[in-house]
């Protein structure tokens, strides 16, 4: 399957999430997830990313409040591509907002300046060029479709990223 590095980017972001359900749940809350402790436990590598953990983390505390495995909770990643795709087609088409374009600039940018990136992670650095190089609304759902493009982006370039950490941006 296409967009490996989204999947390792996401399965990232949902290992955090169930590394905070034993912090955060409140079994006396709606939602079942404290979002002060959520804040105060969070690694601060993810902290551009908190939006998503409320709603990966609710999530998962309403599945532990039911009594199910949350532990072993997946993403249906042709799902998630399917409805990425539509809205990276759906901002070019509709209001001429290319993601396309901008994550060729921000992977050409990556690949120019990989030394001064090696101690970033993707969570912490497609803010940053996100924010640099898009003029049109940006947040942490843009960024995990930039992450699910750039993949081929480097690889056209003749890189390849496996993980989500910049030092092992590996030129094929």
């Amino acid at each position: 399957m296409e967009y490996k590095l989204l999947m390792v980017f996401k399965d990232e972001l949902y290992d955090e999430a169930k590394r905070l359900v034993p912090i955060c749940y409140d079994q006396k809350d709606l939602l079942n997830c404290s979002f002060e402790k959520l804040h105060n436990n969070l690694n601060k590598k993810y902290e551009k990313f908190e939006v998503t953990f409320h709603l990966i983390l609710t999530g998962l505390c309403i599945l532990k409040n039911e009594g199910k495995d949350y532990l072993n909770e997946k993403v249906n990643y042709k799902e998630l591509i399917d409805h990425h795709l539509r809205v990276i087609n759906g901002k070019k088409e509709k209001d001429n907002e290319d993601l396309y374009e901008a994550t060729k600039i921000i992977s050409e940018d990556i690949i120019k300046n990989r030394e001064k990136y090696k101690k970033e992670s993707l969570y912490t650095l497609i803010p940053k060029l996100s924010k640099k190089y898009i003029t049109f609304h940006n947040d942490s759902f843009d960024w995990e479709c930039i992450v699910m493009l750039l993949e081929q982006n480097l690889k056209e370039q003749g890189f390849n990223l496996e993980s989500t950490n910049l030092s092992d941006l590996k030129k094929i």
